[in-house]
């Protein structure tokens, strides 16, 4: 090879929970209204070709660099989620003296996970998680996923992967299935390939799988960095209440962007961060295009955004809060 989050705070204990007499659903409608009306505005003036004022043009652009720098990773992204992987696949072979292509797919994720497993499962008697027969805590057959989870859980950076994003049974086959592991827990469930993973999810691999070190030429340790800074933005961007950015703040950003796709260690001589740099660059000048060209472009992004928020908000209400019973 040549060349480790979206942090959902801690689940409050039962008896410490706020209760509501309200259903999960009445409130998951309610916080859908209020997250979609800025957006739905945008989502007017994309469909019209037109834009408020210079400030949500900021953020537009904004959104469509994060997009151009994540294209610009991807050799880095596949190069490294790839290496871990085959890097745990043949150690196991090897290590367990099996024959050359030996794999396993008969496992899913929750047959290697005991019941309760912190930040998982909790209700050992109703778990929603181990659910039926079929997924409930058992040895793999053939020992090849049990060290796979061990050794996946090595590589990150703070011990902690996102076993609910993974599918075990294709760990020995599927690079992505092991990427996923050090993405955020919620939003990467069905994502299958690097390009149907969003900036969030590649940023956070690569904070968070250590083997990224190897193509970096700063301590991503060490905070803070164009990393965590990277992070930041698209955090900033997803919730920004009024979906503006200045023009201090996008300055900031495509300086930020920049650096992280010119890190001298790989990326300053890799071909589509390259790219992503020249793509940047034309972008922050507005070179060569028209407002109504930028607009059509982003509106699967705010749509998407707009469920990703929903999603943030949700979860952490979730977990902090008593709700009635439907039924």
């Amino acid at each position: 090879m040549k060349c480790g989050n979206f942090k959902v705070k801690a689940r409050i204990t039962k008896a410490k929970r706020l209760r509501t007499n309200w259903t999960f659903d009445m409130f998951s409608n309610w916080i859908e209204r209020i997250v979609a009306d800025p957006f739905s505005k945008l989502e007017g003036y994309i469909v019209n070709g037109n834009l408020w004022d210079k400030t949500d043009k900021n953020w537009l652009k904004c959104f469509h660099a994060t997009r151009a720098t994540k294209a610009g990773l991807k050799s880095l992204v596949e190069e490294v989620s790839f290496g871990v992987q085959q890097m745990i696949y043949s150690s196991i072979i090897h290590a367990r003296n099996l024959a050359p292509g030996s794999l396993c797919n008969l496992c899913l994720t929750e047959n290697l996970l005991l019941c309760p497993t912190k930040g998982l499962c909790s209700h050992r008697r109703n778990c929603k998680y181990h659910d039926s027969s079929q997924k409930k805590f058992r040895p793999c057959p053939s020992q090849i996923c049990n060290a796979f989870w061990k050794k996946i859980g090595s590589f990150h950076r703070y011990s902690k992967p996102s076993w609910k994003n993974t599918k075990a049974d294709q760990w020995c086959t599927n690079h992505w299935q092991v990427a996923k592991c050090f993405m955020p827990l919620e939003g990467y469930q069905d994502v299958s390939s690097f390009d149907d993973t969003d900036f969030n999810g590649i940023i956070n691999f690569m904070i968070n799988c250590t083997e990224s070190q190897r193509c970096l030429s700063f301590n991503v340790a060490s905070k803070p960095n164009v990393l965590y800074e990277s992070r930041k933005i698209g955090r900033n961007l997803r919730h920004s209440p009024d979906l503006k950015v200045t023009d201090t703040d996008l300055a900031s950003y495509f300086s930020t962007l920049n650096s992280l796709l010119t890190d001298s260690k790989y990326l300053a001589s890799d071909s589509s961060a390259q790219e992503a740099v020249i793509k940047l660059n034309q972008l922050e000048k507005d070179a060569n295009r028209t407002d109504a060209e930028y607009v059509h472009e982003y509106l699967q992004e705010v749509k998407a955004t707009k469920k990703v928020v929903t999603l943030e908000i949700l979860q952490f209400v979730k977990a902090t809060v008593k709700f009635q019973s439907s039924h």
